[in-house]
C-alpha cells in the first residue's frame, strides 16, 4: 500500500520496459537506421551497451537489417558478459583500442564515439595519459569516420565537462559556462572531454 492507501501492486520495472520505452520514444528515427552500417567505439561500456540493447531490440522488432562493428579491447570478456550480444547476428566485435584505431577500408554510415577509459584510478595516477588517451582517441575515430565515408559522426561525452554542479542548480543548461577547475590534475578527463 503506498501514501494514498492505494493497494495495487506494482511490478518492478524491467529491460523489457526500458527497451519498450526507447523503442517507442524513436519510433520515427528507427527507419533512419535501416540497412545501415555503424561502428562504434566504446560499445562494451555502460553507456554503449545499452545503445547496443537498444539496436538489437529494435533490430529485432523492426527489422532493420542494421550491421554493427564493435570495437573492443576484449571481445572474450565481452561476449562473456553480453553473449546475446555477441551473437546478434548483425553485429561483430573487433579486438582494438581507441588509441590506435586506424581506418579499416571498410565503409560505415554512421559512427558513434563512445569510447574513453573513465578509469578513477587512471585519472589520479597519470592525468595526462587520461587526457591525451580521450583527446587522441577523439582525433582518432574521426580520422576514422572521414576514412569510411561516414555520413554522421556522434560523440558521446561526459557530464564532467560542467564541473561540480552547484546545489541550487537541478539541471545543468547545455549553454551554461561553468567548468572544472583546470588547475586540478583530477579534472584530466573532464578536460580532455572537454578539449575533444
Amino acid at each position: 500500500m503506498d501514501a494514498s492507501g492505494d493497494r495495487t501492486v506494482k511490478r518492478p520495472w524491467s529491460l523489457s520496459d526500458d527497451l519498450s520505452a526507447i523503442l517507442s520514444r524513436l519510433t520515427p528515427d528507427w527507419p533512419r537506421l535501416a540497412g545501415k552500417r555503424l561502428f562504434i567505439t566504446g560499445g562494451t561500456g555502460f553507456i554503449g551497451r545499452w545503445m547496443l540493447e537498444a539496436l538489437a531490440d529494435a533490430d529485432r522488432r523492426l527489422g532493420l537489417g542494421v550491421g554493427v562493428t564493435v570495437l573492443t579491447r576484449d571481445p572474450a570478456a565481452f561476449a562473456a558478459k553480453a553473449p546475446h550480444l555477441a551473437r546478434h547476428p548483425g553485429f561483430r566485435c573487433v579486438a582494438g583500442d581507441i588509441v590506435s584505431l586506424a581506418p579499416d577500408g571498410e565503409r560505415y554510415d554512421h559512427v558513434i564515439h563512445a569510447a574513453t577509459d573513465a578509469s578513477a584510478q587512471l585519472n589520479e595516477h597519470d592525468p595526462r595519459r587520461m587526457f591525451d588517451t580521450v583527446v587522441e582517441g577523439t582525433r582518432r575515430a574521426l580520422d576514422f569516420a572521414t576514412a569510411a565515408g561516414a555520413e554522421r559522426f556522434f560523440f558521446l561525452s561526459s557530464g564532467a565537462v560542467y564541473g561540480a554542479q552547484p546545489w541550487a542548480m537541478t539541471h545543468v543548461a547545455e549553454e551554461w559556462l561553468g567548468g572544472p577547475d583546470c588547475g586540478n590534475p583530477r579534472n584530466a578527463y573532464a578536460e580532455g572531454k572537454r578539449a575533444a
